[in-house]
């Protein structure tokens, strides 16, 4: 990788918290989405409930299903009030400051 944060990110891989893409890459200038940054949250602290889901926004299908369902049992985050999650929408600094707080 060759990146400021290579060491971060091995000791990150070896304890399964982040996995990279499907690709087998690992891209550590690209923003974070919602799901990404709520699957790594729940890796981190070892949330394994979930909640019922009600988004109008999310498949079923998709890898992050399982991952949302825990962060809101969990209870560190919402959707919006038009009842979308935006999972594919890039996290904001102050979304992960009232999360981590």
């Amino acid at each position: 990788m060759n990146h400021w944060v290579e060491k971060a990110i091995s000791k990150w891989r070896q304890k399964s918290l982040v996995g990279g893409y499907p690709d087998g890459s690992f891209r550590p200038d690209q923003s974070l989405t919602r799901a990404e940054f709520v699957a790594l949250v729940n890796r981190v602290f070892n949330y394994t409930q979930k909640a019922p889901l009600q988004f109008t926004d999310l498949s079923p299908e998709e890898w992050y299903i399982d991952d949302i369902a825990k962060a809101v049992a969990a209870g560190y985050i919402n959707g919006y009030p038009d009842g979308t999650f935006r999972p594919e929408q890039t996290i904001t600094r102050q979304e992960v400051a009232v999360i981590l707080s």
